[in-house]
């Protein structure tokens, strides 16, 4: 019968990070595996770490970016442009209403059918 690190009395582990050997208390357990992390509690929360600020840089670029696919409307130089977007704005919202309505009213009508 095998037995597992944990159950051994000074039980280490090498970090595969810091390669550091350390004891088990060094490492986070898996709650699934039951086993111990591959890298130190320390590695762990400096790979953690890294891993949020990359993911959180790389989510800002990609909102500045999708920010501006459609033009400002106030910063649009020519004016007859300007009225063109404003005019299309306007007939977007109102067809949104205008099906918000439509679905209010379906709604309405299957509660209330008499």
């Amino acid at each position: 019968m095998k037995t597992s690190e944990s159950n051994q009395p000074n039980a280490v582990r090498c970090c595969g990070r810091c390669k550091r050997v350390l004891p088990l208390e060094e490492f986070y357990v898996n709650s699934r595996t039951q086993r111990p992390d591959p890298y130190c509690k320390d590695c762990r929360r400096t790979v953690n770490r890294e891993r949020h600020r990359a993911k959180s840089q790389e989510s800002k670029s990609q909102e500045s970016k999708s920010r501006r696919r459609s033009p400002v409307i106030t910063q649009v130089a020519d004016r007859d442009e300007r009225l063109r977007l404003i005019r299309r704005a306007l007939a977007t919202v109102e067809e949104h209403h205008r099906r918000r309505l439509a679905r209010l009213r379906e709604q309405e009508e299957d509660l209330y059918p008499f």
